[in-house]
């Protein structure tokens, strides 16, 4: 996890396979957070009105899971022997030796919007770039260094 600014934070997985696979990736939320999307964002919110966005990148598919019957994904377990619905989220990435995927997540209150999302692995590394606010930014992993690069329009 990169804390990108005071406000933002980034989650960024890489696999690397022996052979073109699938890899899941899946975020569980605690059970207070109710989960619900608008386009390509997710929303969490609980009782105290506190909302936080989540935005993924680098997937191929989102599968929402909560209590899923014939899944083990979608439950939250306290105690031995009992089991409530909750959500996850997976995020899935197909037919790669390789993978990169992750999200940003931020309040929802904040100003900051993130868009144009582009993620690609590199020799020994990976590059993440994207806008804030019309500012474009880099985040790149190069001999196990995270460089965050800022380009100001």
């Amino acid at each position: 996890m990169i804390l990108f600014n005071k406000n933002i934070y980034v989650v960024i997985d890489k696999i690397n396979c022996n052979i073109n696979d699938r890899v899941n990736s899946f975020i569980h939320f605690h059970p207070d957070y109710n989960l619900s999307q608008k386009v390509n964002r997710f929303y969490l919110s609980n009782s105290s009105n506190n909302k936080n966005v989540i935005l993924p990148f680098g997937y191929d598919k989102i599968n929402h899971y909560y209590g899923e019957k014939d899944l083990i994904q979608g439950w939250y377990s306290p105690e031995f022997g009992k089991k409530y619905k909750n959500n996850v989220l997976d995020l899935v990435s197909r037919n790669k030796a390789e993978h990169l995927i992750g999200y940003f997540i931020y309040k929802d209150k904040e100003v900051e919007r993130i868009s144009d999302i582009k993620s690609e692995l590199k020799d020994n590394g990976f590059a993440l770039s994207f806008e804030l606010d019309n500012d474009c930014y880099l985040i790149k992993e190069k001999d196990k260094n995270i460089i965050i690069e800022e380009n100001k329009s």
